[in-house]
């Protein structure tokens, strides 16, 4: 059973050690992370790796993290590919396969705001280097992964990576491009999806309401 880890911030904050333990008393195993700290690369204090050392000594695991993504919606595009750098850095050190960008705030939910969020992984896409083929293997991976069981995430990444190293044959650019890749992909099928919901939930209510 699994858990953000972001739920139990303040409690992680005060006792890193005691607080997994009583999670794991709970039943709880696998983790998304949170907590990463891009000026001093540490987890609650401690550096990636004697965090993962921490979880593999409590036979508990983590394989996706919790960004502050959120934070930088109108940031800079140089200051927010910095700073996914700095996540992608540390959730490597970690072993984690994947980041998130959690929430978006009360205050961008606007047109405006989720058409900025559709721009902004898209050009995280772009700035990484990816080339078409990772995009486009994304999508076809993702496809797939309905069919053989990866899960849509992995299939992505994986159809991404092969796709990437297609056209670079250098496995760690591809899998640096293909988390990007992935992540423009998944962003901008959710921002489109929910515009399509809110244009239904619109067409409903003027036609019953």
């Amino acid at each position: 059973m699994g858990l953000q880890l972001y739920t139990v911030r303040d409690a992680m904050e005060r006792d890193v050690t005691g607080t997994l333990k009583a999670l794991k008393a709970m039943g709880y195993t696998n983790f998304e992370s949170y907590g990463y700290d891009i000026t001093s690369h540490t987890y609650y204090g401690i550096s990636p790796e004697a965090f993962k050392q921490l979880l593999t000594d409590l036979e508990l695991t983590t394989n996706s993290g919790h960004y502050g993504f959120a934070d930088h919606m109108w940031s800079s595009k140089e200051v927010l590919l910095a700073y996914t750098d700095a996540c992608v850095e540390g959730a490597s050190r970690l072993g984690d396969e994947f980041i998130v960008w959690p929430i978006v705030r009360e205050a961008d939910r606007t047109a405006e705001g989720f058409k900025k969020l559709v721009e902004q992984p898209a050009y995280l896409t772009k700035k990484s280097g990816a080339s078409k083929r990772a995009s486009n293997g994304a999508l076809i991976g993702m496809i797939l992964s309905l069919f053989t069981g990866p899960g849509l995430f992995i299939g992505a990444f994986i159809g991404a990576f092969i796709g990437e190293f297609s056209v670079t044959s250098d496995a760690t650019k591809s899998a640096r491009a293909s988390i990007y890749a992935v992540l423009g992909v998944f962003s901008g099928m959710a921002i489109k999806l929910f515009y399509a919901l809110a244009m239904l939930v619109l067409y409903i209510s003027q036609l019953y309401l």
